[in-house]
């Protein structure tokens, strides 16, 4: 079904957003070349949850439990349902129908902290979806498609949904975000890492710090004044049953098409500046940096490993090393990573043993996890995660959460809640206090400065 296309998916979305299992995979293409399609779903069939011990399966007709590890249920399902929704017609579709999850950084994590052990929130959200919009920015068009009979009261829900136009809501926040970390605790772990680092345990650790605040209303108006001043080609917004994820990630994880497998790592940052000379300067700097390119090329040998374990053997390749990237207000230096699949592997298969990034935990990626856990006094939830489709045409794509807010939601709607936000960086030999530190907040400082402007409560 042909829907109105317009350059703004974000006015479509804005309508369903309330819908269950609600799901915007923004390109933020009227701000980005590298955009091209946005994928739009409400209303699974299917849903799995994976607690820490167990997994939950919701279908339309009825609930099960499973033990099994949640990569392995999530296999199972897909191939299984693949063969049901398979359409040759929508092969060239970037989804065509399929799971899309949201990962939390926890999901595979052996040593889990002691507040990880009473959590009852999930680690991951994966919907099944069989109606869906997609809009095509290069090809002007804006298409509904539903697989099958059985989806038609959902499928009529959903257009109708998206035909209406709703009423303006209210965010607010409550006061400005407050550092969950003290800066002498910053201090001691950035010692801690370094003394961890001439002993030879690892040669990188991604350390972040988390920055709170309370909020009431509508995350979805947060999302899209956020979109608006840092617009980012992996953006999304994921209503889960108990948060919403506002994330406006520049960073892709994993991509598979076709045999054809991605990674674009993310490593060096350095803010923008308003003086487009300054801004020039620090550009050139960042290109120049020694200490950048190493932590780059450091997670680019550990994503190569990574993805080689499910790659056909030579197949893996590094076309671009720290090409620098722009973004609204950092630079970044980006590796792109390319691959074949390996007949044996699933795409799955090739998500599961590589997450998560090993731009987000530092290498070697087992002990940095394991000094991540010792030292982060607070879990790291959908940050460091992903939010990843798995289309049942065998497409995957996924973004690493990084530039990302959580909103937990209210018992109430008209009660305050939590919304939360991490910012962090790479930590070297060669890496000083105060330049980590201020990395850690450039990141997300324009994130939260206009959360706080636009609104706080007075």
């Amino acid at each position: 079904l042909n829907l109105p296309y317009h350059s703004d998916s974000a006015l479509l979305f804005e309508n369903i957003h309330l819908l269950p299992g609600a799901v915007f995979l923004d390109s933020c293409a009227q701000h980005s070349k590298q955009g091209r399609y946005d994928i739009l779903a409400a209303l699974p069939y299917l849903q799995l949850d994976s607690f820490l011990q167990y997994s939950v399966i919701t279908s339309l007709s009825e609930v099960t439990c499973s033990r099994q590890a949640p990569f392995d249920i999530l296999k199972s399902l897909l191939i299984k349902e693949s063969i049901k929704n398979q359409c040759q017609e929508l092969a060239d579709l970037p989804f065509s129908g399929g799971a899309i999850a949201a990962i939390n950084y926890e999901l595979t994590h052996s040593c889990l902290s002691e507040d990880m052990q009473g959590s009852d929130s999930a680690l991951m959200n994966a919907g099944f979806y069989d109606v869906f919009i997609i809009v095509d920015h290069r090809n002007k068009s804006c298409t509904a498609y539903s697989l099958g009979e059985h989806t038609t009261e959902r499928f009529q829900r959903l257009i109708k949904a998206a035909r209406q136009v709703r009423a303006p809501d209210s965010f607010k926040l409550n006061h400005t975000f407050k550092r969950h970390l003290t800066p002498e605790s910053y201090r001691k772990n950035f010692s801690s890492i370094q003394e961890f680092i001439l002993s030879g345990d690892c040669y990188q650790i991604n350390y972040t710090q988390r920055f709170d605040a309370r909020y009431a209303g509508d995350p979805w108006f947060a999302y899209k004044k956020l979109r608006q001043i840092s617009p980012a080609p992996f953006s999304a917004y994921v209503n889960r049953p108990q948060s919403v994820v506002l994330s406006h990630s520049p960073e892709q994880f994993i991509q598979h098409n076709n045999g054809n497998i991605t990674s674009k790592p993310i490593k060096g940052t350095r803010a923008r500046k308003p003086n487009p000379q300054e801004d020039a300067l620090q550009q050139s700097e960042l290109i120049q940096s020694k200490k950048d390119r190493a932590e780059n090329t450091m997670i680019v040998d550990l994503l190569r490993n990574d993805i080689g374990r499910n790659a056909m053997i030579g197949s893996v390749n590094v076309p671009l090393l720290c090409q620098l990237e722009s973004y609204a207000n950092v630079h970044h230096l980006v590796s792109t990573i390319t691959a074949t699949l390996a007949e044996k592997s699933h795409p799955v298969d090739l998500f599961r043993d590589s997450f998560p990034g090993g731009s987000i935990t530092g290498a070697p990626k087992k002990r940095a996890m394991e000094i991540i856990d010792e030292l982060e006094d607070c879990k790291r939830n959908i940050y460091c995660g992903s939010i990843a489709y798995f289309s049942f045409n065998g497409k995957l794509d996924s973004n690493i959460t990084i530039r990302t807010l959580l909103c937990e939601k209210p018992e109430n709607e008209e009660e305050e809640s939590n919304i939360y936000c991490w910012g962090g960086g790479g930590i070297i030999a060669d890496s000083t206090l105060k330049e980590e530190y201020q990395e850690s907040i450039d990141k997300v400082s324009n994130l939260l400065k206009t959360l706080e402007q636009t609104f706080r409560c007075r």
